[in-house]
């Protein structure tokens, strides 16, 4: 039951960065909502974890890299939000 509640906040937060990316390729600053979304993603992967935050940031940086690596080509510049979504997560913890 756990692996699908991670899962599927994992799949939510996707989609949210996705619609985030969209913007920033319509020529929106996103910085600051990336910011915003990334701090929610680590508070919330940390509920739904069940010790393993980790793990579960682990996968969303994951996919959040090969889905930039797929619109890349053709939206470059939510490829970069995307990326800098990763990065950001990658870097940030919640150690409380």
């Amino acid at each position: 039951m756990t692996d699908r509640h991670d899962e599927s906040v994992i799949t939510h937060y996707l989609a949210e960065f996705e619609r985030v990316a969209a913007k920033a390729e319509n020529g929106d600053d996103v910085s600051e909502l990336i910011t915003i979304l990334a701090e929610n993603a680590l508070k919330n992967l940390d509920i739904w974890s069940d010790g393993m935050q980790t793990d579960n940031k682990s996968k969303l940086v994951v996919r959040l890299r090969k889905k930039a690596d797929l619109v890349a080509r053709a939206s470059p510049r939510a490829a970069k939000a995307l990326i800098v979504a990763a990065e950001m997560l990658k870097k940030n913890r919640k150690d409380s």
